[in-house]
């Protein structure tokens, strides 16, 4: 933790796929920054640690050429940007509970492949 239980951490990703066909390789670059903040929580006689991290990311897919099925001769070049949080709730050494809300806006060439999504995920987590 870097001031008063926060910390924070980034992700660079760069992913080549070629595939037998050119409109279908491409390359995906992504950068993502995230700072959690933990908050120990008192509830009867036990301690929960709550840990929230909101996040922002962006990535770009950049293919090789024109996909014949779209009838037109643009290459698709897509970007996406996203925004979210993930809030885990930590019950005992091991098991939690936790939740991630995320909005992602993508713009692409082609427009079949452009949209906004609206993500809420849950479920438990385990540590080990």
């Amino acid at each position: 933790p870097f001031l008063f239980g926060t910390s924070w951490s980034t992700r660079f990703t760069i992913a080549d796929n070629n595939a037998v066909t050119a409109s279908n390789s491409f390359i995906y670059r992504a950068f993502d920054i995230a700072l959690t903040y933990s908050l120990p929580l008192q509830v009867g006689s036990r301690e929960w640690l709550v840990k929230f991290t909101p996040y922002a990311g962006i990535s770009t897919s950049k293919y090789d050429a024109a996909d014949p099925g779209f009838g037109t001769n643009t290459v698709r070049d897509d970007l996406e940007r996203r925004v979210g949080i993930v809030v885990d709730t930590q019950f005992d050494k091991n098991w939690g509970l936790g939740v991630k809300v995320q909005y992602s806006h993508t713009n692409s060439t082609i427009p079949e492949f452009r949209y906004d999504n609206f993500t809420v995920l849950g479920g438990p987590t385990y540590r080990f």
